[in-house]
């Protein structure tokens, strides 16, 4: 039997790239300068101490730093990890991240849970979540990946409807 993948979301790898280095090219960044003034690496700490450079800066710097790498790097690493495509289906299977975590038949209803911390999509079974996948780096806006994902539901369910009624005739 021939399997219809159908990928609702592609992962954009550039965006996630730029995601990942962003606090590591900061951070290179302030150590060039200071290597370009004269200072060594190991003087940052020794120039924050000595009130040469302003601590309330540099707290916040790093606080927006360490914001930035847990609301974007847990994301922009699942889109390395797996395949390019988020959220795939075939006939009947969910595939996240290129998993095969369930049937398509035991979703209910899914959702956009948009966070400070994340962007996914949460699959429901009687309100509870039964699946998520952050689509955070998604090359498509949620209004096509929810069109997309909502016809593959759908679809399987009637599937599963004309299955059930060609067993009942011929039964």
């Amino acid at each position: 039997m021939k399997t219809n993948y159908i990928c609702h979301a592609h992962g954009d790898k550039a965006r996630a790239a730029v995601a990942l280095a962003f606090p590591i090219g900061a951070i290179a960044l302030a150590a060039w300068f200071l290597m370009r003034k004269g200072y060594g690496p190991f003087d940052y700490f020794h120039l924050v101490f000595s009130r040469e450079l302003s601590l309330f800066r540099q707290m916040v710097g790093w606080i927006a730093l360490a914001f930035w790498a847990a609301r974007f790097w847990p994301s922009a690493w699942s889109v390395f990890e797996g395949e390019s495509c988020l959220i795939r289906t075939d006939d009947d299977r969910l595939i996240l991240g290129g998993r095969s975590v369930g049937s398509l038949r035991d979703i209910d209803d899914f959702k956009l849970k948009n966070g400070v911390f994340s962007k996914k999509v949460v699959f429901l079974k009687s309100d509870k979540i039964i699946y998520a996948q952050s689509i955070m780096f998604s090359r498509e806006k949620f209004q096509k990946t929810s069109e997309s994902i909502t016809r593959a539901i759908r679809d399987s369910k009637f599937r599963e409807a004309s299955l059930v009624e060609g067993e009942a005739a011929t039964g």
